[in-house]
This record gives C-alpha cells, structure tokens and sequence, in this order.
C-alpha cells in the first residue's frame, strides 16, 4: 500500500536527507490527500506547515480539497457517522478522512501482526480497539513531516487550538501553550534527584516550565498536546543521551518517575557490569538473571550508555570509586614505567585475583599496576555492596505528548511507534513502522560506536563538593 510512491510536494522538511536519491520510507507512511488519477505519487497533507510555507499549488489544493464539504447523502453505518462527525468539528474533507483512515488501519494492523510475531502475544493485546480509532487518527493526522503539533486536543485539560473556519490544517506558525509542573513531593526522582548535580550544571533531568516543545536528534520536532505534571500517566517520554546524537523513546502507563526508576536500574546495572567484567559479576552475584534481564542486557538503549563517554563521565561523578577500571592511555615514559614495574620480583601479576578477569581496554589504552591494585582493593573491601547509585539518570528526559487516560497499551505503543519512526531515535530497536514491509531487520537500524569508550573522560576534584 505504501510502496511505489513519489511523493509530490515543494515544501522542503528539515528532517530529509536532501543528498538521498528517495525520500526516507517514513514520508510514505504520512497522511495525504486521496489521489485517484496517479497510485504512483501522493500528496501529503501537511496538516502543520502554515500557509506561508506552501506554493500555490498547495494552498489550492487545501483551499478546494481540504477542508469540509456539506452533502446531502446521510451517513448510513457507525463509521460513516463517525468520519462525518469528525469532518465537522476538524473541518476536514470526509475524503480525506476515509482515505487516511484506511492508511491508519493498515498501518497499525501490520505493526500489530508483527509484535504477534516477534513476541508471541495475543491479538488482543496488539490491534488497536474499535473505540480508539478518532484518537488513533487525530494522532496520525498530526504527526507530519517535521512537527507534531496536536492542536485538535480536547481531553486530560486541553483545549482545542482550531482556528475556525480552518480546523485541522495550521493557517499560523504552531505556538506550543502547556507545561509540565513539578510536583514537589520529595519521593519524586524529577523534582529532588537522588544524586550530585554538581557537573551537570545543577540542571535536573527533566526541564519544567511552560510552553513545552522538544526537539528531537534528526531535528523533528513535538509541541506537548496537554497539561503534564510528573505524576501524569499515560504518556510519550523521550530520554536523550548527554552526547546529544541518540535519542530513545518509550511510552508508560505509570508516571514517568516511576518508569525511569525503572531505567536507573537497568543502566546502572548493566554499566557495572560492562566495567567489572562477566566473571567479577559472577563472583558477586550468585543468582541466575532472569528472562528479562538477559533482554534488558541486549538493548541499544542500555549498551550505548554503557559505552558512550558522556554518559560514562556522568556516571564516574557520581560513583568515583569506578574509575580504577578506566584504562589510562599512557605516554610512552609512563608505558616504560610501567616495564619496570612488572618486571620487579616482588610484583607478581598472577597476584591479581579480580583486575585480571576485568575487560580488555581498547587499543592503545591499558590499566596501570597502580589500578590493578586498587581493583582487586574494590572487591576485598566489597565496595559493590554500595554502587553504584540506582537511581542515578545517565539521560535527560522530557514528556512529549499525553494520551487519555484510558488509553489501552495498544494505542499507546502505536502513537510511540509514529514517534519511533519519524523522530528516526537510534536506540529504538524495535518500532520503526518504516522497516516492517522491508528486508531490512530493524535491530540493524544504527550502530553504536563503542571504539574508545574512555576517552576524554575526566577526573573530578570532590573536594568541598556537598
């Protein structure tokens, strides 16, 4: 259904490859107009692109095509109604609304299969229900080319920015109107972290404020669509590594405190045990990790952390007692200090219980005697027992669009898998609705650099830091 099109438009967005010979398979999966003289090309709809970014052959099209039409033919079955009521209050073509919604039918129908697929679960569980199909496709309508800016919202204290008589198609540059207000309740992670702000600015994880917008990686961009509180539920979040060239985004029944608890603990976790070593971890650890953790381990989300230098150098602030397994790129006087050292008699390298079974550095990076020493110190003096913090953030996080609040979990990770795959997030392995009737496996999509993952990190002076 998606496959073979060329997509006609003038507008220029600031997420396509302008050097690509096609456009990304994303542009295919966006709402356009009905085309029945030319299968071949489509015209998106570009419901958030203000007049003033449209030629004139785009204003006529919106002008004739776009918006609603009065007819004298009655809706005879409950989704004609439903098209007909929707057309009235978008102030959209009917048109426009069947053909899109079979676009989102089809769609959401091959993510749904597939999640079956990959994960053997219940139909149940993956199609999208009858009764939120309207919010399903104000949703897709509004995630455009670069922008999703939901100006048809009317629930959770929304309300609608529709400049009548033009409805659903934007006339003015979107305005983003709502905040996300801290909750001040000293349990919570996002107003009172549970670590040292100290080298991040004393700038918390989360930036509260008014008039919320974020930006993704590959430039698109999200106007918040609602009020959001840090106890808000049902929710689009995004975690954005400190590198700031990866980007993550999930979704959540639960507040967005009580799910990045849950991303402390995995991150944290899995960047421990990437320092210590598979057989340190063993040592110290006698039970068997469970189904869930073995999956967690393999995420791009958790192994980039775990290797990016960034996100490592807010990790070494906080637990310093890591920074013996860091290798060292050492000088060549400093590499033959080193020769004398181990060739002293008394320095036997077989002494080292736990520094020998720690990971091997990358090329031209080792561990000195000095940190051998102070490694198997770590584990003697059983220094695990208390790091790293848990509930550290190796991220920043923003809340980027509101569902209602009972939205089932398959709504919720459809209207994900449109941020997925237009935000085109990197450590997202699963979700891009573009990769689903391709060859390609999306676990492909984007490799993570680990080459010199210590590089450049510094060590910080604690001294009268609180």
């Amino acid at each position: 259904m998606f496959s073979n099109c060329r997509i006609q438009s003038s507008y220029v967005p600031c997420t396509l490859n302008h050097n690509a010979s096609s456009p990304p398979g994303r542009y295919l999966l966006l709402p356009c107009y009905p085309n029945s003289n030319d299968e071949t090309s489509i015209d998106l709809l570009l419901t958030n692109i203000p007049i003033y970014q449209l030629n004139q052959q785009e204003l006529k099209q919106r002008s004739i095509d776009g918006f609603h039409q009065s007819t004298s033919v009655k809706p005879i079955n409950d989704h004609e109604r439903r098209l007909f009521t929707l057309s009235l209050l978008w102030n959209v073509n009917k048109e426009i609304l069947e053909f899109n919604f079979k676009r989102l039918m089809y769609l959401s129908n091959q993510f749904a299969a597939n999640r079956v697929h990959r994960f053997s679960t219940h139909s149940n569980q993956e199609y999208l229900h009858e009764d939120e199909y309207t919010i399903a496709l104000e949703f897709y309508l509004q995630i455009d080319i670069d922008l999703f800016y939901m100006k048809t919202c009317s629930y959770r204290g929304a309300q609608p920015d529709i400049d009548v008589p033009k409805g659903l198609f934007c006339i003015h540059e979107s305005q983003a109107q709502y905040s996300i207000i801290a909750c001040q309740q000293r349990s919570c992670c996002l107003c009172y972290p549970s670590y040292r702000l100290t080298y991040r600015s004393y700038q918390p994880i989360i930036q509260f404020g008014s008039n919320q917008r974020h930006s993704f990686i590959n430039g698109y961009r999200s106007i918040l669509n609602c009020p959001a509180t840090c106890t808000t539920k049902n929710i689009i979040y995004v975690l954005t590594c400190p590198c700031n060239k990866f980007d993550y985004i999930g979704e959540t029944s639960v507040p967005l405190a009580n799910r990045l608890s849950f991303h402390q603990a995995h991150v944290n976790r899995i960047v421990q045990e990437c320092l210590l070593g598979k057989q340190n971890i063993s040592r110290i650890r006698n039970q068997i990790k469970s189904f869930e953790t073995l999956v967690k381990n393999d995420m791009k989300l958790y192994q980039h952390f775990a290797h990016c230098p960034s996100a490592l150098q807010w990790f070494l602030d906080e637990n310093p007692e890591y920074w013996p397994f860091i290798p060292q790129k050492l000088t060549e006087s400093q590499e033959q200090d080193e020769e004398k050292d181990i060739l002293t008699p008394m320095m036997d390298m077989n002494q080292f219980t736990y520094a020998n079974d720690v990971p091997e550095p990358p090329n031209n990076y080792r561990f000195s005697f000095k940190q051998k020493l102070e490694m198997d110190r770590f584990f003697h003096e059983k220094k695990y027992l208390n790091s790293p913090n848990l509930h550290l953030d190796l991220y920043q996080a923003n809340i980027v669009a509101v569902l209602p609040n009972n939205a089932s979990d398959a709504l919720r990770r459809f209207v994900e898998a449109l941020f997925i795959t237009h935000a085109e997030t990197k450590l997202n392995t699963i979700g891009h609705l573009d990769q689903l009737s391709t060859s390609r496996n999306t676990d492909q999509i984007a490799s993570i650099d680990c080459n010199e993952w210590c590089r450049d990190l510094i060590r910080r002076s604690y001294t009268n830091i609180e």
